[in-house]
Protein backbone atom coordinates (compact mmCIF):
# COMPACT_ATOMS: atom_id res chain seq x y z
CA UNK A 1 0.00 0.00 0.00
CA UNK A 2 1.50 3.05 -0.61
CA UNK A 3 1.96 6.17 1.60
CA UNK A 4 -0.36 8.57 -0.21
CA UNK A 5 -3.04 5.69 0.31
CA UNK A 6 -2.98 4.81 3.57
CA UNK A 7 -3.27 8.39 4.69
CA UNK A 8 -6.18 8.64 2.30
CA UNK A 9 -7.62 5.17 3.88
CA UNK A 10 -6.72 6.92 7.27
CA UNK A 11 -8.31 10.16 7.27
CA UNK A 12 -11.22 8.66 5.77
CA UNK A 13 -11.92 5.91 8.10
CA UNK A 14 -10.59 7.23 11.13
CA UNK A 15 -9.82 11.21 11.00
CA UNK A 16 -13.54 11.64 9.46
CA UNK A 17 -16.81 10.36 10.44
CA UNK A 18 -17.85 8.09 7.74
CA UNK A 19 -21.29 8.01 6.31
CA UNK A 20 -21.56 4.20 6.57
CA UNK A 21 -24.10 1.98 7.44
CA UNK A 22 -24.59 2.14 11.44
CA UNK A 23 -26.88 2.65 14.68
CA UNK A 24 -30.26 3.70 13.77
CA UNK A 25 -29.99 7.66 15.51
CA UNK A 26 -33.19 8.41 17.09
CA UNK A 27 -34.69 11.30 18.67
CA UNK A 28 -32.38 11.95 22.35
CA UNK A 29 -29.45 10.73 20.37
CA UNK A 30 -26.06 12.00 21.49
CA UNK A 31 -23.29 11.87 19.21
CA UNK A 32 -19.42 13.20 20.78
CA UNK A 33 -16.21 14.32 18.09
CA UNK A 34 -13.07 15.05 19.49
CA UNK A 35 -11.00 17.46 17.57
CA UNK A 36 -7.17 18.39 18.09
CA UNK A 37 -6.49 22.01 16.97
CA UNK A 38 -2.82 20.72 16.83
CA UNK A 39 -2.86 17.93 14.56
CA UNK A 40 -3.27 18.74 10.91
CA UNK A 41 -4.83 16.12 8.70
CA UNK A 42 -3.97 17.83 5.18
CA UNK A 43 -5.08 20.63 3.23
CA UNK A 44 -8.94 21.46 3.34
CA UNK A 45 -10.30 21.43 -0.60
CA UNK A 46 -13.67 23.09 -1.23
CA UNK A 47 -14.51 20.90 -3.99
CA UNK A 48 -16.97 23.80 -5.65
CA UNK A 49 -16.82 22.71 -9.25
CA UNK A 50 -20.25 22.65 -11.16
CA UNK A 51 -21.47 21.89 -14.52
CA UNK A 52 -23.53 24.59 -16.21
CA UNK A 53 -23.94 28.40 -16.00
CA UNK A 54 -23.33 31.31 -15.44
CA UNK A 55 -24.99 32.34 -18.44
CA UNK A 56 -28.69 31.30 -18.67
CA UNK A 57 -29.45 28.34 -20.79
CA UNK A 58 -33.13 29.79 -21.18
CA UNK A 59 -33.85 33.09 -22.34
CA UNK A 60 -36.01 34.29 -19.26
CA UNK A 61 -33.13 32.94 -16.32
CA UNK A 62 -31.10 35.25 -14.87
CA UNK A 63 -27.16 35.36 -15.37
CA UNK A 64 -25.42 34.20 -12.26
CA UNK A 65 -21.97 35.53 -12.67
CA UNK A 66 -22.27 37.45 -9.22
CA UNK A 67 -23.79 34.29 -7.54
CA UNK A 68 -21.23 31.96 -8.35
CA UNK A 69 -18.08 34.41 -7.12
CA UNK A 70 -19.64 34.87 -3.96
CA UNK A 71 -20.05 30.89 -3.68
CA UNK A 72 -16.66 31.00 -4.59
CA UNK A 73 -17.27 28.63 -7.57
CA UNK A 74 -13.36 28.02 -9.03
CA UNK A 75 -14.33 25.64 -12.16
CA UNK A 76 -17.33 25.67 -14.37
CA UNK A 77 -17.71 22.38 -16.70
CA UNK A 78 -18.86 22.62 -20.33
CA UNK A 79 -20.94 22.61 -22.31
CA UNK A 80 -22.98 18.80 -22.08
CA UNK A 81 -26.80 19.35 -21.67
CA UNK A 82 -25.91 23.16 -22.75
CA UNK A 83 -26.00 24.95 -26.60
CA UNK A 84 -26.91 21.86 -28.49
CA UNK A 85 -28.52 22.59 -31.79
CA UNK A 86 -30.34 19.32 -32.48
CA UNK A 87 -32.40 20.94 -35.64
CA UNK A 88 -35.85 21.15 -33.61
CA UNK A 89 -37.69 24.22 -32.18
CA UNK A 90 -36.40 23.58 -28.58
CA UNK A 91 -32.76 24.05 -29.34
CA UNK A 92 -31.15 27.44 -27.95
CA UNK A 93 -30.13 30.38 -29.45
CA UNK A 94 -26.09 29.43 -28.91
CA UNK A 95 -23.76 25.95 -29.80
CA UNK A 96 -21.15 24.91 -27.53
CA UNK A 97 -20.61 21.60 -28.90
CA UNK A 98 -17.26 21.16 -31.62
CA UNK A 99 -20.12 20.03 -34.74
CA UNK A 100 -21.50 23.40 -34.02
CA UNK A 101 -18.02 25.37 -33.79
CA UNK A 102 -16.93 23.40 -36.63
CA UNK A 103 -19.84 22.54 -38.77
CA UNK A 104 -17.51 21.84 -42.30
CA UNK A 105 -15.59 18.70 -41.32
CA UNK A 106 -14.17 19.68 -44.93
CA UNK A 107 -13.40 22.78 -44.22
CA UNK A 108 -9.99 24.13 -44.09
CA UNK A 109 -8.98 23.75 -40.32
CA UNK A 110 -6.53 26.84 -40.77
CA UNK A 111 -8.96 29.30 -42.14
CA UNK A 112 -10.40 31.16 -38.86
CA UNK A 113 -14.22 31.55 -40.86
CA UNK A 114 -14.59 27.89 -40.95
CA UNK A 115 -15.35 28.16 -36.71
CA UNK A 116 -18.27 29.54 -35.34
CA UNK A 117 -16.80 31.10 -31.89
CA UNK A 118 -19.23 33.88 -30.80
CA UNK A 119 -21.68 31.47 -28.53
CA UNK A 120 -18.71 29.46 -26.79
CA UNK A 121 -16.61 32.81 -26.63
CA UNK A 122 -19.94 34.35 -24.97
CA UNK A 123 -20.26 31.48 -22.40
CA UNK A 124 -16.40 31.33 -21.40
CA UNK A 125 -16.99 34.85 -21.16
CA UNK A 126 -19.43 34.58 -18.13
CA UNK A 127 -17.24 31.77 -16.69
CA UNK A 128 -14.17 34.48 -16.67
CA UNK A 129 -16.51 37.01 -14.92
CA UNK A 130 -17.63 34.77 -12.06
CA UNK A 131 -14.02 34.28 -11.32
CA UNK A 132 -13.70 31.04 -12.57
CA UNK A 133 -11.72 28.78 -15.51
CA UNK A 134 -13.74 26.56 -17.43
CA UNK A 135 -13.18 23.17 -18.04
CA UNK A 136 -13.93 22.49 -21.47
CA UNK A 137 -15.29 19.25 -22.05
CA UNK A 138 -14.66 18.07 -25.99
CA UNK A 139 -18.58 17.17 -27.31
CA UNK A 140 -18.06 15.14 -29.99
CA UNK A 141 -17.16 14.96 -33.19
CA UNK A 142 -16.38 17.99 -35.67
CA UNK A 143 -18.80 18.48 -38.76
CA UNK A 144 -22.27 18.32 -39.31
CA UNK A 145 -24.39 15.41 -37.97
CA UNK A 146 -22.02 14.65 -34.77
CA UNK A 147 -25.01 15.66 -32.24
CA UNK A 148 -27.24 13.15 -31.31
CA UNK A 149 -29.75 12.20 -28.44
CA UNK A 150 -29.78 9.32 -26.57
CA UNK A 151 -33.70 7.51 -26.06
CA UNK A 152 -33.76 8.88 -22.57
CA UNK A 153 -33.08 12.70 -24.03
CA UNK A 154 -29.38 12.94 -22.93
CA UNK A 155 -27.23 14.37 -25.49
CA UNK A 156 -25.14 12.39 -27.10
CA UNK A 157 -22.60 12.31 -30.13
CA UNK A 158 -20.62 10.84 -33.00
CA UNK A 159 -16.93 9.26 -31.78
CA UNK A 160 -14.17 11.43 -33.56
CA UNK A 161 -13.96 10.10 -37.53
CA UNK A 162 -10.42 11.01 -37.76
CA UNK A 163 -8.83 11.61 -34.42
CA UNK A 164 -5.59 13.97 -36.11
CA UNK A 165 -8.38 16.51 -37.48
CA UNK A 166 -10.71 16.75 -34.68
CA UNK A 167 -7.51 16.99 -32.27
CA UNK A 168 -6.31 19.80 -34.90
CA UNK A 169 -9.73 21.74 -34.47
CA UNK A 170 -9.27 21.67 -30.71
CA UNK A 171 -5.75 22.65 -30.97
CA UNK A 172 -7.05 26.20 -33.15
CA UNK A 173 -10.08 26.44 -30.87
CA UNK A 174 -7.34 26.66 -27.96
CA UNK A 175 -5.46 28.99 -29.95
CA UNK A 176 -7.77 31.30 -30.37
CA UNK A 177 -9.20 31.09 -26.48
CA UNK A 178 -5.51 31.74 -25.39
CA UNK A 179 -3.50 33.21 -28.39
CA UNK A 180 -5.67 35.89 -30.32
CA UNK A 181 -6.22 33.08 -33.05
CA UNK A 182 -8.86 33.77 -34.91
CA UNK A 183 -11.96 36.81 -35.09
CA UNK A 184 -11.95 38.15 -31.82
CA UNK A 185 -8.92 35.61 -30.61
CA UNK A 186 -8.68 36.21 -26.98
CA UNK A 187 -6.04 35.90 -23.83
CA UNK A 188 -7.39 33.98 -21.63
CA UNK A 189 -5.33 30.94 -20.73
CA UNK A 190 -8.38 27.96 -20.63
CA UNK A 191 -6.01 25.03 -18.87
CA UNK A 192 -8.48 22.21 -19.07
CA UNK A 193 -10.10 19.97 -21.90
CA UNK A 194 -11.84 16.79 -21.00
CA UNK A 195 -12.73 14.02 -23.22
CA UNK A 196 -16.12 13.62 -24.85
CA UNK A 197 -18.72 13.33 -22.13
CA UNK A 198 -19.21 9.65 -21.06
CA UNK A 199 -17.41 8.08 -24.49
CA UNK A 200 -18.78 4.58 -24.37
CA UNK A 201 -22.30 5.32 -24.00
CA UNK A 202 -22.92 9.08 -25.24
CA UNK A 203 -19.35 10.03 -26.77
CA UNK A 204 -20.27 7.23 -29.60
CA UNK A 205 -17.40 5.17 -28.69
CA UNK A 206 -17.59 1.09 -29.29
CA UNK A 207 -16.33 -0.03 -26.10
CA UNK A 208 -18.25 -3.28 -26.38
CA UNK A 209 -14.61 -5.27 -26.49
CA UNK A 210 -10.53 -4.61 -25.44
CA UNK A 211 -9.98 -4.39 -29.27
CA UNK A 212 -13.22 -1.86 -29.85
CA UNK A 213 -12.11 0.19 -26.94
CA UNK A 214 -8.62 0.89 -28.18
CA UNK A 215 -10.39 3.73 -30.66
CA UNK A 216 -10.97 5.62 -27.76
CA UNK A 217 -7.41 5.23 -25.73
CA UNK A 218 -5.71 5.90 -29.35
CA UNK A 219 -8.12 9.06 -29.55
CA UNK A 220 -6.99 10.46 -26.07
CA UNK A 221 -3.65 9.68 -27.16
CA UNK A 222 -3.78 11.84 -30.42
CA UNK A 223 -4.85 14.58 -28.62
CA UNK A 224 -2.89 14.22 -25.77
CA UNK A 225 0.71 14.40 -28.54
CA UNK A 226 -1.19 17.63 -30.13
CA UNK A 227 -1.93 19.19 -26.98
CA UNK A 228 1.36 18.38 -25.20
CA UNK A 229 2.90 20.37 -28.86
CA UNK A 230 0.36 23.06 -28.44
CA UNK A 231 2.04 23.65 -25.12
CA UNK A 232 5.43 23.31 -26.07
CA UNK A 233 5.42 26.00 -29.54
CA UNK A 234 3.23 28.19 -27.22
CA UNK A 235 4.78 27.68 -23.59
CA UNK A 236 1.11 27.08 -22.08
CA UNK A 237 0.03 24.33 -19.58
CA UNK A 238 -3.18 23.01 -20.94
CA UNK A 239 -4.53 19.73 -19.15
CA UNK A 240 -6.18 16.85 -20.61
CA UNK A 241 -8.78 15.24 -17.90
CA UNK A 242 -10.12 11.87 -19.31
CA UNK A 243 -11.56 9.38 -19.78
CA UNK A 244 -14.71 10.85 -18.28
CA UNK A 245 -16.59 7.61 -17.53
CA UNK A 246 -18.94 6.56 -15.37
CA UNK A 247 -17.68 5.00 -12.00
CA UNK A 248 -18.85 1.24 -13.13
CA UNK A 249 -17.24 1.61 -16.47
CA UNK A 250 -13.95 3.54 -14.99
CA UNK A 251 -13.08 0.61 -12.17
CA UNK A 252 -13.38 -2.34 -14.88
CA UNK A 253 -11.37 -0.77 -17.04
CA UNK A 254 -8.95 1.52 -15.68
CA UNK A 255 -6.08 -1.17 -15.03
CA UNK A 256 -6.02 -2.09 -19.41
CA UNK A 257 -6.29 2.19 -19.76
CA UNK A 258 -3.31 2.48 -17.72
CA UNK A 259 -1.94 -0.18 -19.45
CA UNK A 260 -2.37 1.63 -22.80
CA UNK A 261 -1.12 5.25 -21.17
CA UNK A 262 2.44 2.70 -20.05
CA UNK A 263 2.71 1.87 -23.27
CA UNK A 264 1.72 5.09 -25.59
CA UNK A 265 4.51 6.41 -23.14
CA UNK A 266 2.41 9.52 -22.75
CA UNK A 267 1.17 11.67 -19.44
CA UNK A 268 -1.86 11.30 -17.74
CA UNK A 269 -2.64 14.83 -16.81
CA UNK A 270 -6.00 14.28 -14.75
CA UNK A 271 -7.99 11.01 -14.25
CA UNK A 272 -11.63 12.26 -14.67
CA UNK A 273 -15.16 9.63 -14.17
CA UNK A 274 -18.62 10.39 -12.56
CA UNK A 275 -20.52 8.98 -9.77
CA UNK A 276 -24.09 9.32 -9.27
CA UNK A 277 -24.60 7.66 -5.52
CA UNK A 278 -25.41 7.72 -1.76
CA UNK A 279 -21.63 9.26 0.01
CA UNK A 280 -20.73 5.40 1.23
CA UNK A 281 -20.54 4.23 -2.58
CA UNK A 282 -19.00 7.30 -3.38
CA UNK A 283 -16.46 7.31 -1.03
CA UNK A 284 -15.81 3.59 -1.72
CA UNK A 285 -15.35 3.38 -5.53
CA UNK A 286 -13.35 6.90 -5.24
CA UNK A 287 -11.17 4.90 -2.94
CA UNK A 288 -10.87 1.58 -5.64
CA UNK A 289 -10.08 4.14 -8.35
CA UNK A 290 -7.33 6.02 -5.84
CA UNK A 291 -6.02 2.56 -4.97
CA UNK A 292 -5.87 1.47 -8.77
CA UNK A 293 -4.01 4.43 -10.01
CA UNK A 294 -1.51 4.47 -6.95
CA UNK A 295 -0.68 0.97 -7.24
CA UNK A 296 0.03 1.82 -11.47
CA UNK A 297 2.59 4.41 -10.53
CA UNK A 298 0.35 7.25 -10.96
CA UNK A 299 0.24 8.45 -7.26
CA UNK A 300 0.62 12.00 -8.55
CA UNK A 301 -2.24 11.94 -11.07
CA UNK A 302 -5.16 14.28 -9.33
CA UNK A 303 -8.47 12.38 -9.86
CA UNK A 304 -11.19 15.17 -10.57
CA UNK A 305 -14.77 13.57 -10.67
CA UNK A 306 -16.67 15.73 -13.25
CA UNK A 307 -20.01 14.61 -12.94
CA UNK A 308 -21.36 14.02 -9.43
CA UNK A 309 -24.84 14.00 -7.51
CA UNK A 310 -27.25 11.68 -5.39
CA UNK A 311 -28.78 9.10 -7.06
CA UNK A 312 -32.18 10.59 -8.83
CA UNK A 313 -34.91 9.12 -6.46
CA UNK A 314 -39.05 9.90 -6.72
CA UNK A 315 -40.37 8.88 -3.37
CA UNK A 316 -42.82 6.15 -3.31
CA UNK A 317 -45.94 7.44 -1.40
CA UNK A 318 -45.19 6.06 1.60
CA UNK A 319 -41.96 7.74 2.01
CA UNK A 320 -41.07 10.66 2.44
CA UNK A 321 -42.39 13.88 0.41
CA UNK A 322 -40.12 16.90 0.31
CA UNK A 323 -41.09 20.54 -0.70
CA UNK A 324 -38.72 22.31 -2.94
CA UNK A 325 -36.62 23.97 -0.05
CA UNK A 326 -36.67 20.16 1.90
CA UNK A 327 -34.93 19.08 -1.42
CA UNK A 328 -32.60 21.52 -1.43
CA UNK A 329 -31.88 20.82 2.18
CA UNK A 330 -31.63 17.51 1.72
CA UNK A 331 -28.91 17.67 -1.23
CA UNK A 332 -26.59 19.95 0.83
CA UNK A 333 -26.56 17.60 2.88
CA UNK A 334 -25.47 14.87 0.80
CA UNK A 335 -23.18 16.95 -0.97
CA UNK A 336 -21.27 18.39 1.94
CA UNK A 337 -21.08 15.34 3.24
CA UNK A 338 -19.42 13.57 0.48
CA UNK A 339 -16.94 16.51 0.57
CA UNK A 340 -16.17 15.62 4.17
CA UNK A 341 -15.43 12.09 3.55
CA UNK A 342 -13.49 12.76 -0.18
CA UNK A 343 -11.17 15.18 1.46
CA UNK A 344 -7.91 12.84 0.68
CA UNK A 345 -9.54 11.12 -2.44
CA UNK A 346 -10.42 14.05 -4.87
CA UNK A 347 -8.49 16.69 -6.44
CA UNK A 348 -11.43 18.76 -7.50
CA UNK A 349 -15.43 17.66 -8.20
CA UNK A 350 -18.12 19.21 -10.06
CA UNK A 351 -21.53 19.05 -9.09
CA UNK A 352 -24.23 17.94 -11.44
CA UNK A 353 -25.69 20.31 -12.47
CA UNK A 354 -25.64 23.93 -11.05
CA UNK A 355 -28.15 25.41 -13.49
CA UNK A 356 -31.12 24.12 -15.40
CA UNK A 357 -30.14 22.61 -18.60
CA UNK A 358 -31.34 23.89 -22.11
CA UNK A 359 -35.00 23.00 -23.68
CA UNK A 360 -35.09 20.06 -25.92
CA UNK A 361 -37.92 18.05 -27.78
CA UNK A 362 -37.64 15.25 -25.18
CA UNK A 363 -37.55 18.06 -22.25
CA UNK A 364 -39.37 21.10 -22.84
CA UNK A 365 -39.61 22.42 -19.74
CA UNK A 366 -35.98 21.31 -17.57
CA UNK A 367 -36.42 21.28 -14.00
CA UNK A 368 -34.06 24.22 -12.27
CA UNK A 369 -32.37 21.90 -9.64
CA UNK A 370 -31.29 22.51 -6.45
CA UNK A 371 -29.41 25.82 -6.11
CA UNK A 372 -31.40 28.46 -7.61
CA UNK A 373 -35.10 29.74 -7.83
CA UNK A 374 -35.61 30.34 -11.46
CA UNK A 375 -39.35 29.55 -12.08
CA UNK A 376 -40.79 33.23 -12.73
CA UNK A 377 -43.72 32.69 -11.24
CA UNK A 378 -42.84 31.83 -7.83
CA UNK A 379 -43.96 35.57 -7.06
CA UNK A 380 -42.83 34.97 -3.48
CA UNK A 381 -39.36 34.88 -4.21
CA UNK A 382 -36.97 36.30 -6.67
CA UNK A 383 -35.77 34.72 -9.94
CA UNK A 384 -32.03 33.72 -9.01
CA UNK A 385 -32.41 33.16 -5.36
CA UNK A 386 -30.40 30.77 -3.56
CA UNK A 387 -31.87 27.64 -2.18
CA UNK A 388 -30.45 26.21 0.94
CA UNK A 389 -28.06 23.88 -1.35
CA UNK A 390 -26.29 27.08 -2.28
CA UNK A 391 -24.97 28.13 1.16
CA UNK A 392 -22.81 24.59 1.29
CA UNK A 393 -20.95 26.01 -1.06
CA UNK A 394 -20.46 29.25 0.27
CA UNK A 395 -19.53 27.72 3.48
CA UNK A 396 -17.07 24.97 2.00
CA UNK A 397 -15.39 28.01 -0.10
CA UNK A 398 -15.24 30.08 3.49
CA UNK A 399 -13.35 27.07 5.24
CA UNK A 400 -10.95 26.14 2.32
CA UNK A 401 -9.92 30.15 2.34
CA UNK A 402 -9.98 31.15 6.00
CA UNK A 403 -8.64 27.65 7.22
CA UNK A 404 -7.17 26.01 4.77
CA UNK A 405 -5.56 23.22 7.43
CA UNK A 406 -7.70 20.43 7.79
CA UNK A 407 -7.65 19.20 11.58
CA UNK A 408 -7.98 15.69 12.70
CA UNK A 409 -11.26 14.33 13.55
CA UNK A 410 -11.93 10.79 15.70
CA UNK A 411 -15.29 9.72 16.52
CA UNK A 412 -17.52 6.38 15.88
CA UNK A 413 -17.37 5.43 12.34
CA UNK A 414 -20.96 6.53 11.33
CA UNK A 415 -22.74 9.07 10.00
CA UNK A 416 -23.14 11.86 10.80
CA UNK A 417 -19.75 14.09 9.68
CA UNK A 418 -17.55 16.66 11.39
CA UNK A 419 -15.16 18.47 9.00
CA UNK A 420 -12.27 20.82 10.90
CA UNK A 421 -10.24 22.95 10.07
CA UNK A 422 -8.23 25.99 11.25
CA UNK A 423 -6.10 28.93 9.96
CA UNK A 424 -2.10 28.69 9.54
CA UNK A 425 -1.94 30.52 12.44
CA UNK A 426 -4.08 29.12 14.83
CA UNK A 427 -6.03 32.32 15.54
CA UNK A 428 -9.54 30.59 13.94
CA UNK A 429 -10.94 27.58 13.73
CA UNK A 430 -13.87 26.16 11.71
CA UNK A 431 -15.71 23.03 11.95
CA UNK A 432 -19.10 21.56 9.73
CA UNK A 433 -21.08 18.98 11.25
CA UNK A 434 -23.61 17.61 8.54
CA UNK A 435 -26.41 15.40 9.50
CA UNK A 436 -27.70 13.19 6.29
CA UNK A 437 -29.30 10.19 5.67
CA UNK A 438 -30.84 8.43 2.40
CA UNK A 439 -34.41 10.03 1.69
CA UNK A 440 -35.75 6.50 2.17
CA UNK A 441 -34.51 5.72 5.69
CA UNK A 442 -35.89 9.02 7.67
CA UNK A 443 -36.04 7.02 10.64
CA UNK A 444 -32.14 7.29 10.85
CA UNK A 445 -32.20 10.74 10.35
CA UNK A 446 -34.30 12.19 13.20
CA UNK A 447 -33.12 15.00 15.55
CA UNK A 448 -30.03 14.62 17.49
CA UNK A 449 -27.46 16.08 20.18
CA UNK A 450 -23.77 16.74 19.80
CA UNK A 451 -20.60 17.61 21.48
CA UNK A 452 -17.10 18.67 19.95
CA UNK A 453 -14.48 18.35 22.61
CA UNK A 454 -11.73 20.68 21.18
CA UNK A 455 -8.28 19.87 22.36
CA UNK A 456 -4.98 21.80 21.69
CA UNK A 457 -5.98 25.26 22.12
CA UNK A 458 -4.16 28.31 23.61
CA UNK A 459 -5.56 29.52 27.14
CA UNK A 460 -8.15 32.49 26.49
CA UNK A 461 -11.28 34.01 25.01
CA UNK A 462 -13.15 32.35 21.76
CA UNK A 463 -15.39 33.99 19.94
CA UNK A 464 -18.10 30.91 18.71
CA UNK A 465 -20.54 31.96 15.78
CA UNK A 466 -23.08 28.97 15.13
CA UNK A 467 -24.48 29.06 11.04
CA UNK A 468 -27.41 26.61 10.17
CA UNK A 469 -28.34 25.15 6.68
CA UNK A 470 -31.97 23.37 6.52
CA UNK A 471 -35.10 23.99 4.78
CA UNK A 472 -35.75 27.34 6.26
CA UNK A 473 -32.07 28.68 5.31
CA UNK A 474 -32.88 31.69 3.10
CA UNK A 475 -29.44 33.40 4.00
CA UNK A 476 -26.03 32.14 5.63
CA UNK A 477 -26.85 34.18 9.10
CA UNK A 478 -25.68 33.77 12.44
CA UNK A 479 -28.22 31.59 14.63
CA UNK A 480 -26.15 31.81 18.20
CA UNK A 481 -23.19 33.71 19.29
CA UNK A 482 -21.02 32.80 22.47
CA UNK A 483 -18.12 33.87 24.51
CA UNK A 484 -15.75 30.13 24.95
CA UNK A 485 -13.19 30.67 27.82
CA UNK A 486 -10.79 27.83 27.20
CA UNK A 487 -9.17 27.10 30.57
CA UNK A 488 -5.07 26.35 31.14
CA UNK A 489 -5.44 22.23 29.95
CA UNK A 490 -6.54 23.69 26.32
CA UNK A 491 -9.89 22.06 26.17
CA UNK A 492 -13.11 22.92 25.45
CA UNK A 493 -16.59 21.93 23.98
CA UNK A 494 -19.09 22.95 21.89
CA UNK A 495 -22.16 21.29 21.52
CA UNK A 496 -25.58 21.53 19.70
CA UNK A 497 -28.74 19.83 18.32
CA UNK A 498 -29.33 18.90 14.51
CA UNK A 499 -32.98 18.82 12.63
CA UNK A 500 -33.14 16.23 10.07
CA UNK A 501 -31.33 17.01 6.64
CA UNK A 502 -29.22 19.99 7.63
CA UNK A 503 -25.39 21.60 8.31
CA UNK A 504 -24.32 23.37 11.72
CA UNK A 505 -21.30 25.69 10.55
CA UNK A 506 -19.49 27.10 13.01
CA UNK A 507 -16.37 29.58 13.09
CA UNK A 508 -14.22 30.56 16.05
CA UNK A 509 -11.62 33.08 16.62
CA UNK A 510 -9.53 34.34 19.33
CA UNK A 511 -10.40 37.86 20.74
Amino acid sequence: MTRKLAGALAATVVLLAAALPGPEIGMGTHVTFAVDARRVAGTLRALNGVQGGPRPTIGEDPDLAARYREAGIPVVRLPQDDGFINGDSFGPDYRLTLGDIFPNRQADVEDPDSYHFEDIDAFIRRIRAAGATPLWTLCYDIGAGANAYASNGNQAGRAPMDSDRWADVIVHVLRHFNDGWGTDGHRWNVRYVELPNEPCTLGGFDCGSRESRQELYDAWATLVRKIRDYNAVYRHSVKVAAPGLPAHQAIRWLPEFLANVRDQDLPLDIYSYHDYAWPDEILDRARTIRETLDAGGYEAVPVWNTEWNWPLYKPAPDEVLLDDAGQSAYVAAHNAQVKTLLQDLWDEAFVYRATRSARRAQRPNPGEFFYFHLDGEKSDVAVGAPKPAYYEWVIYDQMASATPQRLVVNRPVTSPTLLAARSPTGTQLRLLVVHWCRIDTPERAAPFSYRMRISGLSQGRLTATLYAVDATTTRLQPIEDRIVIVPPDGVTTLKGTMNLWSLHYWKLHRQ
